[in-house]
């Protein structure tokens, strides 16, 4: 029980007051400013389709909150709600204005991977690649058929808005075990962090962001032990086992993270935790006995492309900063400033603690835990191209929060709040910047329709859903740039398929332009057809 002087209670019932009156004006601003926003996706994507009022209210939102983080009474319950209506914020944009989230085009492959699982009843590796790992996509079946949705499809536009309480549940409990009982409000600061650093787009409907929340669930039950310093504790570590079994079927790189966990685990007990021994058997298990078929084409590739980040820096720092229209190139240079802000905050913070504390076990073990993915990120290399420091970035997000949350304590706290409210546009650019590319049409959503209705296989050259939601084994799907002209004509190497579709218009023109800059490209290809 914490013992308050009467001014020190009565100014934290004032900071309550004025949170709660602030957080009343933002709730009030927000409704008006859903009805002035409408579609227009600009030069800095869909951050143009929202208006003024919108992000003051998120501004006012992040201030209200601040105000009660070093509050010494639980102020949880007023927290949530101001968590939530970020959450909402950030996530649920696109719907308000009439859009689909991130990368929907194709992540609609998700969609067909748990379809063909639903109407068999069984995975087929030998033709779904990523099928290897099914972990999720049988999840995701059970889902379905014990809901009675339509279709997997269903879930793809709003499981990046559920994802983020599924990350936030784990993320709190690593924050319930890493801050002492009379710091719960700070909780609240680090997911705040979290929430407004995750700019990524790799928070859809897959196998990866299941697997990642499992990660973050692992992450949070060995940092109990950590800090019990009991090397048994029969509930945590039998989950934990549990855990690290099913993200080794889930997905092959999160599980190479876990037995970094593991084995950060096993140097901090000084070899008496040996969890990472059976992480490594249910890996190597899995990749021996099931997925050979996989590893007996890709096996080659991925030792040829391991640790060779020249080909992570090009396409994913790199090519995005001199490749495509000045749009795509401005965009990519937010998404830098906004990763490097967050970076040198967990710096500072850990420097802080350094300096205040000596470093904690605790500091050690997640600096410990954040450094083990990037090695294991980097041993993969060259295979995820640019794809590997968003998996990165998201990797060490915790540890970028749990330090964060250090400078609140500090003469930095106003600085970081700061950063928290300038973030906020940052997100929205590095997030919905490339909605141009992004966004699906009612039109587009219609035309897939109609070719799944009169088709039944072919070979489809395409950027957008045809062939992704339903019988994906049917279909063989591919992009116009790994085409090539033959006597004037769209050329591939020859394939199973009887009939090729060729899915062209505006969409792909837009998007040759907003990647390479090269809007001429799909009407050479108008003019071969």
């Amino acid at each position: 029980m914490i013992k308050l002087t009467a001014r020190q209670a009565i100014l934290c019932w004032s900071a309550r007051r004025i949170s709660v009156l602030l957080t009343i004006v933002a709730l009030m601003l927000w409704p008006y400013s859903i009805t002035q926003a409408k579609l227009n996706i600009g030069f800095y994507g869909l951050i143009h389709s929202l208006p003024v009022t919108f992000f003051v209210a998120l501004v006012i939102l992040i201030i209200a909150s601040a105000i009660l983080w070093t509050s010494p009474y639980n102020e949880s319950k007023l927290l949530f709600t101001q968590l939530f209506f970020l959450i909402t914020s950030l996530w649920l944009a696109p719907f308000m204005v009439g859009s689909t989230v991130a990368t929907a085009p194709w992540i609609y492959e998700w969609a067909g991977f748990t379809e063909y699982i639903c109407r068999t009843g069984h995975v087929a590796q030998h033709i779904i690649l990523q099928q290897n790992w099914p972990g999720a996509l049988i999840l995701y079946s059970v889902v379905i058929n014990v809901s009675g949705l339509s279709s997997p499809s269903v879930l793809i536009q709003p499981a990046p808005f559920v994802f983020q309480f599924v990350f936030l549940l784990f993320l709190y409990l690593f924050f319930k075990y890493t801050l002492s009982d009379n710091q719960k409000n700070l909780s609240f600061a680090g997911l705040f962090i979290f929430t407004l650093a995750n700019w990524g787009p790799q928070t859809y409907l897959s196998s990866h962001t299941l697997a990642y929340a499992i990660l973050l669930l692992m992450l949070s039950l060995l940092v109990k032990e950590t800090i019990s310093k009991k090397i048994s504790l029969a509930a945590s570590k039998a989950i934990v086992i549990l855990l690290g079994a099913f993200v080794a079927v889930t997905h092959v790189v999160t599980s190479l993270m876990a037995i970094a966990f593991g084995f950060v685990r096993f140097v901090g007990s000084r070899g008496k935790n040996t969890i990472v021994v059976l992480f490594g058997i249910f890996v190597a298990s899995w990749a021996i006995y099931v997925t050979t078929s996989f590893f007996e084409s890709s096996l080659p590739m991925y030792l040829e492309n391991a640790l060779r980040l020249d080909i992570v820096f090009h396409q994913g720092i790199i090519a995005p900063r001199t490749i495509g229209n000045e749009s795509r190139q401005a965009i990519s240079q937010v998404k830098i400033v906004t990763t490097m802000l967050f970076l040198i905050v967990a710096f500072v913070g850990f420097l802080y603690s350094l300096k205040r504390c000596r470093g904690t076990h605790v500091d050690l073990a997640i600096l410990g835990f954040s450094t083990s993915t990037i090695l294991v990120a980097i041993i993969v290399g060259g295979n995820y191209t640019w794809e590997l420091l968003d998996r990165i970035y998201l990797s060490i997000l915790p540890g970028i929060a749990y330090f964060g949350i250090k400078l609140i304590n500090s003469k930095l706290k106003a600085l970081l709040c700061i950063l928290l409210v300038v973030a906020i546009p940052l997100f929205f650019v590095s997030h919905y910047g490339s909605q141009i590319s992004y966004h699906v049409s009612q039109y587009q959503f219609a035309a897939a329709d109609f070719f799944e209705a009169r088709t039944n296989e072919g070979e489809l050259i395409t950027w957008g859903c045809m062939g992704a939601e339903k019988n994906i084994e049917h279909y063989y799907r591919f992009s116009f740039i790994k085409l090539r002209d033959d006597d004037s004509l769209l050329y591939q190497q020859p394939s199973r398929f009887h009939y090729r579709y060729v899915e062209i218009g505006d969409y792909e023109a837009r998007k040759m332009e907003f990647l390479y800059s090269d809007r001429q490209f799909v009407t050479e290809r108008h003019y071969f057809l």
